[in-house]
Formats: C-alpha cells, structure tokens, sequence
C-alpha cells in the first residue's frame, strides 16, 4: 500500500506541473459575424456535435403503429 501512495504521488506531481505549463492564447471575441482573436484575425472552430445521439429514432423502437 506504501508503495502505491508513493506511485500515486509522483503521478500527481507531474501531471500538476504538466498542466501548470500550459499557456493562454488569447481571448476570442465577434467581429460582426465573424469570430477573431485579439489580433483580429478570423478563427475557424472546429468539431463534432454529438446533440441528440442518446435520443431514439422512431426506426430504432419500430413506434410507426402509434406515433
């Protein structure tokens, strides 16, 4: 059990200076309809949307006889 504290600690330590290292870029903001950073540069996001994936289709239940 020691020895795993000791693991346990070590591990924390770095991953806590491993994210203290981490730098701020700056904030975002609109332009009209645009997004810019502070040097007004346009900024394209990007990503997935997941909206709705736990929702059920009607397909999926077969409900066509009653909704």
């Amino acid at each position: 059990m020691k020895h795993f504290k000791n693991h346990f600690f070590i591990c924390s330590v770095i991953i806590l200076f491993s994210a203290a290292t981490v730098f701020s870029q700056g904030y975002l903001k609109t332009s009209g309809t645009s997004i810019v950073d502070e040097n007004g540069s346009n900024v394209l996001l990007r990503g997935i949307g997941l909206g709705g994936w736990l929702v059920p289709e009607g397909y999926m239940l077969q409900t066509s006889s009653f909704a």
